[in-house]
């Protein structure tokens, strides 16, 4: 299996530190999170999060809570965060949402743990990004006019698409600052959390493969 590009691990790594800075988990609870709440962009399950923990593990950022057995189900590590781990998690977290970055992806993933955020800290930190957004577009704006006479057009579809494309985002993050701090848009992380549950009750087949992965996962990296 292709190794995932560090972009790629940064989105991984985050996933982990937000599921841990909800509730102490183990790496196959996690995994289970990804499915239930379909976090698409996390892909090389289970290998890409069993890699993200001993990462963030060697980091300092979480740490072992307590080692747990079900039934005849092999042995897991339920892991929290560490103080330095859940600093971590909020920047960058914030740094994803307030800041454009050269790919979609990352941006999207921070959407999808913005309710681990209160609604006017989240406001204030897609009015950043709004506010970078503004910039760009009228540099590249600007950029583009000045260039308009002097080239054909098809020498500037690059520059089209990233105004259309960075001016529909611009117009739907407005709106959603708006409901933030009109009240429209408010949530619950609490009530969330609950509803998704934990992954406790799986197939002993599973569990061992699950494991096992996890085992040859971290024995091959302390060879290398």
């Amino acid at each position: 299996m292709a190794e995932l590009d560090p972009g790629w691990q940064r989105l991984v790594d985050l996933t982990v530190l937000a599921f841990l800075s909800e509730a102490p988990r183990h790496a196959y609870d996690m995994n289970t999170q990804v499915q239930l709440r379909h976090k698409t962009f996390v892909s090389g399950l289970p290998r890409s999060m069993y890699r993200a923990v001993d990462r963030l593990h060697r980091a300092g950022l979480i740490e072992p809570a307590e080692t747990t057995r079900v039934g005849n189900r092999p042995e897991r590590t339920v892991y929290r965060l560490t103080e330095d781990g859940r600093g971590e998690f909020f920047l960058r977290l914030n740094a994803l949402l307030s800041t454009p970055g050269p790919e979609q992806g990352g941006f999207s993933a921070a959407m999808s743990f913005i309710a681990h955020l209160d609604p006017a800290a989240a406001a204030e930190m897609l009015q950043l990004r709004a506010v970078a957004l503004e910039g760009r577009i009228a540099q590249v704006a600007a950029e583009s006019e000045l260039a308009e006479p002097h080239v054909q057009r098809v020498s500037l579809l690059e520059s089209e698409h990233l105004l259309t494309v960075w001016r529909a985002e611009l117009d739907w993050i407005r709106r959603v600052i708006a409901d933030l701090r009109s009240g429209e848009l408010t949530w619950d992380l609490s009530e969330m959390i609950a509803r998704t549950g934990t992954a406790e009750e799986d197939s002993t087949n599973d569990g061992e493969r699950e494991e096992n992965e996890h085992l040859r996962v971290v024995k091959k990296d302390e060879s290398a």
